[in-house]
Formats: C-alpha cells, sequence, structure tokens
C-alpha cells in the first residue's frame, strides 16, 4: 500500500466482506492516519479531540468520520479520517478502537467533543466510561433555539458554554434562569443526562 511505504508508521486499515460467490471481497470501511499526524499530535497538542461524521454525496455514498485537534495556530490538526457506510455505533466503536489503537494512548487521558449522534454515545459509555466527553455548544444550540428563540438567550447560553470557572458558569444560567425559567431547565436537563 502507497501510503504504508511512503510514511511508515502510518495505518491504515481497510474491513471488507466476502461477496455471496465466496470469490470476490467487498469494501466496507477504511480508516487512515498518518505517522506524522500521529507524533503531532502527541508532542505538539493538547489531549483534546474532536469527532464528527458527515455525508460523503457521491456515486458511493457512504460517511466520513474524522478526529480532529486545534494547534498551537488555533487551525484545525485532522488526526484521523474513516469512510464507513453508515453513521451508527458500529462503525464509531470501529471507528474508535482504530484511532485508540494508532494513538497507543489511554482514550480516558483525552479530552473529547462531539455531537450527540446516539451511536457515539453508547460508544463513550462501553468504550471510555471514564473520559471526558463534551458535547458541541453549535450543536447544542441548533436544538436549544427551536424551543428557546431569541438572540438573549443565544448570548446567554453562549456565555455559559464560554464559562472558564464554575463560579463564572453558574452565574450564567441564573441569567438564563431570569430571562426563561423552560430554557434554564432545558439546558439543566441536557446536563444532568450527559
Amino acid at each position: 500500500m502507497l501510503v504504508i511505504s511512503t510514511n511508515p508508521g502510518s495505518v491504515v486499515r481497510v474491513k471488507g466482506e466476502l461477496e455471496q460467490d465466496g470469490k470476490s471481497t467487498r469494501f466496507v470501511r477504511v480508516f487512515y492516519t498518518l505517522k506524522a499526524v500521529i507524533k503531532g499530535f502527541k508532542e505538539g497538542c493538547r489531549p483534546f479531540i474532536g469527532l464528527d461524521g458527515c455525508f460523503l454525496k457521491t456515486e458511493y455514498k457512504g460517511q466520513l468520520l474524522s478526529a480532529v485537534e486545534r494547534d498551537a495556530n488555533n487551525s484545525f490538526f485532522p488526526i484521523a479520517w474513516a469512510v464507513v457506510e453508515i453513521e451508527n455505533k458500529e462503525t464509531w466503536n470501529w471507528f474508535m478502537d482504530q484511532l485508540l489503537d494508532a494513538l497507543g494512548m489511554d482514550g480516558n487521558a483525552i479530552t473529547w467533543i462531539s455531537d450527540r449522534q446516539k451511536g457515539l454515545l453508547d460508544v463513550f459509555h462501553n468504550l471510555l466510561p471514564n473520559a471526558e466527553h463534551r458535547f458541541c455548544v453549535r450543536h447544542i444550540y441548533d436544538n436549544f433555539k427551536k424551543k428557546h428563540p431569541g438572540s438573549k438567550l443565544k448570548y446567554l447560553l453562549w456565555e455559559a458554554s464560554e464559562a472558564y470557572t464554575l463560579i463564572d458558569f453558574e452565574k450564567a444560567m441564573n441569567k438564563i434562569i431570569k430571562v426563561s425559567k423552560e430554557a434554564y431547565e432545558w439546558l439543566d436537563k441536557l446536563s444532568a443526562g450527559h
């Protein structure tokens, strides 16, 4: 494989399934990360990884799963990516197994951020029960604004999300409850269900 021969230490894992004829193999999914990326993450980045998936709008369809970081210049630093057949618990579990193996790190020592994709939540619960796993505020806000619209609540939600201390977070949450008890309860339920 060209990636392995030109980038020794890189990880490429391909999963296939035997066709019904028993003779040929059908492509199912592939995982990639490069040696230089793994080294860069370990030596130059904080232990903080964002996970996401998106649709591939090609003839073959599928989903692209990715793990990214922010580097010292606050630029995106792609760590690993995979093409899978669908975004669900099985494919996220496979992706996370490949990623943790490639990094050679305890995933519980990493802070993870993602959307609230159900399959991924189950993977964290089973595979990394002691890891810090948080949710992307943009995804939270997309759901929040449907029931709690308005620029004031939007501003206060972002203020709470950017709090560096528990005291600052509680102050921001108290501002939310003064504007809308229902919005406060929605956010409180969200954090309790984490």
